[in-house]
């Protein structure tokens, strides 16, 4: 542990045994161990007494950041019904609550909000920052994950979405990311409909009145076919080390902690490209395809 952990550690905040099972979790294809060590060191760096989880899905990252940090009081908010309903009946942890109304939320203050893996799933992303502005104390933190709207994780997003409107992405299904109904992070089907390149990420957020304290890559590569490429635990953390040291603009995706800065945000509308657009539509064709299926299974 590095010595704000130990400190943290020392204070109640940090867990060390839950902590050191975190360090010691198998790094994934998507790099979701350095999202969940990224998450935890800055909630122990901050000691945060309420923290909230926005649009935690089905409360995996949630109830690990709970279980690492007992003293800290969570507050997971997804608008999904059924992915609501299993992170509540999943939840083994007495500091850690589950909510599907934002009237509810929007009733209580936050000394930090997650969004990890959100924003790109919304149309109005500076929307989306507003109401996060909002719900935090003043000099509150923000931990955002996002993918490079321009990397590789999401030029294969639109590579396996092209195959399965084409017709011929049952030969590649060999190709897919599988995951079991335990590690699912969420039941909606919700596709990526907004792109951010680095630079355009930072305007928004300074235009939503958050000032950027740090940022790390997260993976060099990830998403459809890749995880077939990153077969052994030697090359899964190559991924992720490989990604600190390339510009921001070559990772897959990138993590980052805001603070709610003092001067007010100023209006913005998140413009799209045209490029953009067609990306979206897209993805979205493909999630209705995708919905249609699973209506048809049940």
């Amino acid at each position: 542990m590095s010595a704000y952990k130990d400190n943290s550690a020392r204070r109640g905040t940090v867990c060390p045994t839950s902590y050191m099972e975190l360090e010691h979790t198998e790094e994934t294809s998507n790099g979701d161990r350095r999202r969940l060590l990224f998450l935890a060191e800055s909630i122990a760096m901050r000691a945060p007494a309420r923290v909230l989880d926005f649009g935690c899905g089905t409360g995996l990252i949630t109830r690990r950041l709970a279980k690492c940090c007992p003293s800290v009081q969570f507050v997971g908010y997804d608008p999904d019904s059924a992915t609501i309903v299993k992170a509540t009946h999943d939840n083994r942890q007495s500091n850690v609550s589950f909510q599907q109304s934002l009237r509810d939320v929007r009733n209580s203050k936050f000394d930090a909000v997650i969004a990890s893996e959100v924003l790109e799933h919304v149309d109005a992303p500076e929307e989306m920052l507003g109401i996060i502005r909002e719900l935090l104390e003043a000099g509150g933190f923000l931990y955002v994950t996002t993918p490079n709207g321009f990397g590789a994780f999401e030029a294969a997003n639109v590579l396996e979405a092209s195959l399965a409107l084409s017709g011929v992405d049952a030969v590649f299904n060999g190709f897919r990311h599988q995951h079991s109904e335990d590690e699912e992070e969420t039941l909606a089907n919700s596709p990526h409909v907004s792109f951010f390149a680095h630079g355009k990420l930072h305007r928004l957020f300074a235009a939503c009145g958050f000032e950027c304290l740090r940022e790390r890559n997260r993976t060099l590569v990830c998403g459809f076919g890749f995880h077939r490429l990153l077969c052994t635990r030697r090359l899964r953390e190559l991924n992720v080390g490989v990604a600190d040291r390339v510009w921001p603009v070559l990772a897959s995706g990138w993590m980052f902690e805001l603070r709610k800065a003092a001067s007010p945000a100023t209006a913005v509308k998140y413009e799209r490209a045209m490029h953009e657009r067609w990306r979206r539509a897209i993805l979205q064709r493909r999630s209705c395809i995708r919905n249609g299926h699973e209506r048809h299974s049940v």
